[in-house]
């Protein structure tokens, strides 16, 4: 099943024994989600479409954007205008620069590489999102938990919706340590989550601010 934010919408409020959204409504059960999602990254980050993350060089421009998505790039292979395959670039003709997590990721070429032209394919690391590129199935586990502890949190420091919680489809009253251990359960189970899980990445040679 594709792990879209409706899904992962549904599958929390489930988790929560919140179906019918009485405690958390939809859009702050959204906002949990998207939250853990984005905090996988860097931990867990998915490896753009090789194939497509090119940058076309031109004579006379040394600094170019990084293809859409990308937040660490660890490897650029360089092809001629007749298509063949030049190999890495070594370290030392190329750096990334600018801030990935404002989008302005970019990448300095060597005037040596860009004057001769041809085109870069970069091996890249972007996040995942809940639309086009959805976590993997493995990794819902963690996100559902990572929501459920701070959806958890949010009642803990409101008494009024503790209350609201504690009676809404439970077979009896849950009490405010029964509360913090089912907090201390899911952090415990993102924790498990993420020392089980990592996207192996290749180290980043080269970056500057």
């Amino acid at each position: 099943m594709t792990a879209t934010l409706d899904v992962l919408n549904q599958r929390l409020s489930v988790a929560l024994h919140d179906q019918t959204y009485d405690v958390w409504d939809t859009e702050e059960m959204d906002t949990l989600i998207t939250d853990a999602v984005a905090g996988l990254w860097p931990r867990l980050s998915r490896e753009l479409p090789y194939s497509t993350s090119t940058i076309t060089l031109v004579a006379g421009t040394y600094v170019y954007s990084a293809p859409t998505g990308a937040l660490a790039i660890s490897r650029i292979d360089w092809v001629s205008t007749a298509s063949d395959e030049l190999g890495p670039l070594a370290n030392g003709n190329w750096e990334q620069v600018g801030d990935p997590l404002a989008g302005a990721l970019k990448v300095h070429v060597s005037p040596t590489i860009a004057d001769t032209g041809g085109t870069l394919r970069c091996v890249c690391y972007g996040r995942y999102d809940l639309t086009t590129n959805t976590v993997p199935n493995d990794y819902v586990p963690l996100v559902l938990a990572v929501a459920r502890a701070e959806a958890y949190r949010r009642i803990a420091s409101s008494r009024v919706r503790f209350q609201q919680w504690s009676g809404a489809e439970q077979v009896a009253d849950t009490s405010i340590n029964e509360l913090m251990q089912m907090i201390n359960e899911a952090d415990s189970e993102a924790m498990l989550q993420r020392r089980l899980r990592r996207t192996w990445q290749r180290p980043v040679p080269a970056r500057t601010g």
